[in-house]
């Protein structure tokens, strides 16, 4: 999918599961909501012109660590553990579970060992931690959107096999508005849940609950209209 799709899927698709929090504590639900943008861009870092290396500011930073610094660092990693090589190209390593999970680790031991010795612990580092929270979540969407594609990802390389999952959107077939279609219904559905909850100001369990039934919902209805298989 373009990057475009990525960003819009993974951020209507966060407000849906993390709506309720927004009348408990929105601060945490924008940190959340920041890292979920960028976390559903640094996957593709793994190619030569992302959409990262045209951004500024935070969005900018991580691209250039990314690309430079943490992917080449997270293979290594793997490539000591398991004694094999990496796959470091485009829908490799930073295209599974494994390698995001690896990926936010080292942020988030970097980022608390930084913010220990500035002697800043306290409510920073909880918000440092929610935004690794949501760089790891909207990695794992960039992946479910990626099986949606033609190409496909191996989303459990290098530990579980090569299975890989595959559907039908082909990324640079502009006939097929799936992409454009799913970003809408999960905009309708992110402001009419969001509306809903602020409004009724369920109690925090059933809130979470209809949020986690909701997202669960519309992400399998869009599996299924993009044909995923697993082989």
């Amino acid at each position: 999918m373009l990057s475009k799709h990525h960003i819009e899927l993974s951020i209507f698709s966060t407000i849906i599961l993390f709506d309720w929090l927004i009348i408990h504590d929105v601060t945490f639900f924008l940190v959340i909501l920041f890292g979920v943008f960028i976390g559903s861009l640094i996957p593709d870092t793994d190619i030569p012109k992302s959409k990262m290396d045209y951004m500024e500011g935070v969005a900018g930073f991580f691209g250039l660590l990314s690309k430079v610094i943490l992917n080449p660092v997270v293979a290594k990693i793997f490539e000591i553990l398991l004694k094999k090589p990496i796959d470091q190209g485009h829908r490799g390593i930073t295209h599974s579970v494994y390698g995001i999970l690896v990926y936010c680790l080292v942020i988030e031991a970097t980022g608390l060992l930084i913010l220990g010795l500035l002697r800043m612990w306290g409510p920073i580092t909880n918000l440092f931690s929610l935004f690794v929270f949501g760089l790891f979540f909207g990695g794992i969407l960039h992946l479910a959107e990626d099986a949606c594609t033609r190409s496909g990802i191996s989303p459990f390389y290098p530990l579980s096999g090569d299975k890989k999952y595959s559907g039908t959107i082909s990324t640079f077939d502009f006939n097929d508005k799936r992409p454009v279609f799913y970003s809408l219904g999960l905009l309708i559905i992110a402001f009419i849940s969001g509306f809903v909850q602020v409004l009724s100001k369920f109690p925090v369990g059933i809130a979470i609950l209809l949020s986690v039934v909701s997202f669960l919902i519309v992400w399998k209805v869009i599996l299924a209209k993009s044909n995923v298989t697993g082989n």
